[in-house]
């Protein structure tokens, strides 16, 4: 009994300080060490290392460097392009823009992770998250993208007539091997069917790639070829990405340039702090039920809200860092009714014991209620997990796939703080209370 007693003590104890520091962590963040600098003539202290706070909140925006919000919530740099009209009318013209802006928002996505676009006129503004120029993500967007597979003609030394297009392609990569940099091409059926005439009756021959009239690449026919994918040899990996990156999204119908970059606040930054500061009144009302309600059981009730909180918020900021995930409108809802789910899942168990504690031990009152609430709770966060799931296995390689893996996290979690980490720690109370 002593021994049991021991643990429970220890067990208590190291969830408590573990969800207390984890918190403060995760709210405020921490300087590991400071440096002093001369800024302007005046010397000041900035932090060396430091860790970012992973919980988001209104008061220390720190944790937007763990957990990056999307450019409508959270801002960033703006790129700002003007578009040539040339001899279009006024009507084609702004379809043209619009259509653009699309295509030139696709691509700053598929760089940035995120991007908000908007339009005046003429001019077309792209928000991404991050606040440093790139000029990598500028160059990838502005190009028409226009791609041609040509023969090159040694009599007049410039290249023939296109003999494939950007329309033979279904999809683009790139890769490196070495000092070598690939652009790798597969061909929809169209294409392939296109690039085993040309092979057939130019073997031997160089099949060069241009992008918007200026080489780009080149790969080697040869007699027989039949295949739809093939390896463009560049010169250099920013040809290549710009390539990629232009045929999955297809051309732009205008040709734009580059005008202005500058400091973007978000479209919607009124609606993060709204959800944050929400949630936290949500989750302190909680609290304070689960304690009224409860009593000691809702006092463990409210130390689970806490670290599971704590986890969760972690578990989103490691994998926005290891995976250049963005914190959208529709993740954060979507992560929003997860947490919402969990909170009402642990008010209904702390509502069954409080009930039960009427007629019998706390530890029988600990049982039953989990046993009646395994089947309901079971299937909600049980559907959390499938709708994961199937958002990582119908959205592969997507952010959404990304969204799915936290909606899945979140199940998993939600299940595993109420019915293995509460039952741990009013197990440990009872223990404490039995050994008095």
């Amino acid at each position: 009994m002593k021994t049991n007693k021991i643990v429970s003590i220890i067990v208590l104890v190291a969830v408590l300080v573990a969800t207390v520091a984890g918190a403060y962590l995760g709210l405020a963040g921490r300087a590991t060490q400071m440096v002093t600098v001369t800024e302007n003539g005046v010397e000041t202290e900035r932090a060396l290392y430091r860790q970012v706070a992973f919980i988001p909140n209104t008061f220390n925006l720190s944790w937007q460097e763990a957990i990056v919000p999307s450019a409508q919530l959270g801002g960033g740099a703006e790129y700002v392009f003007g578009a040539v009209q040339g001899d279009m009318t006024d009507a084609e013209f702004n379809k043209a823009v619009k259509t653009a802006s699309k295509i030139m928002g696709e691509r700053a996505a598929m760089m940035a992770g995120d991007a908000n676009v908007k339009v005046d006129g003429a001019t077309i503004s792209v928000t991404v998250p991050g606040t440093e120029y790139d000029s990598t993500l500028a160059n990838v967007v502005a190009p028409v993208g226009d791609v041609a597979f040509c023969l090159y003609d040694a009599a007049t030394g410039m290249f023939g007539d296109a003999l494939m297009t950007g329309e033979n392609v279904k999809e683009a990569g790139y890769y490196s091997q070495g000092n070598t940099y690939y652009l790798q091409l597969q061909f929809n059926k169209k294409g392939q069917k296109a690039l085993s005439s040309i092979a057939k009756e130019n073997a031997g021959n160089t099949l060069y790639v241009l992008q918007d009239g200026s080489y780009l690449g080149y790969f080697y026919l040869s007699e027989g070829m039949d295949t739809n994918l093939v390896n463009v040899t560049t010169d250099d990996w920013t040809y290549a990405l710009t390539a990629a990156v232009c045929l999955r999204t297809g051309a732009l119908p205008v040709a734009v340039a580059l005008e202005n970059s500058l400091p973007a606040e978000g479209t919607h930054t009124a609606l993060m702090n709204i959800v944050i500061t929400a949630m936290f009144i949500i989750t302190a009302l909680a609290a304070l039920y689960l304690i009224i309600r409860g009593k000691i059981a809702g006092l463990t009730a409210v130390i689970t809200l806490a670290a599971q909180g704590v986890v969760f918020c972690l578990v989103m900021a490691l994998t926005a860092i290891s995976t250049d995930w963005k914190l959208t409108i529709t993740a954060l809802i979507l992560l929003t009714a997860c947490q919402l789910l969990f909170i009402a899942g642990l008010v209904m168990i702390n509502d069954k014991i409080a009930a039960l504690t009427k007629h019998r031990a706390l530890n029988v009152a600990l049982k039953q209620a989990m046993k009646n609430a395994l089947k309901p709770l079971g299937t909600v966060y049980g559907a959390l997990v499938i709708l994961g799931f199937a958002m990582m296995i119908c959205f592969p390689a997507q952010p959404a796939a990304i969204l799915g893996r936290l909606v899945a996290i979140s199940g998993v979690i939600s299940f595993a703080f109420i019915f293995v980490v509460l039952r741990v720690l009013v197990s440990c109370v009872v223990t404490l209370k039995k050994s008095k």
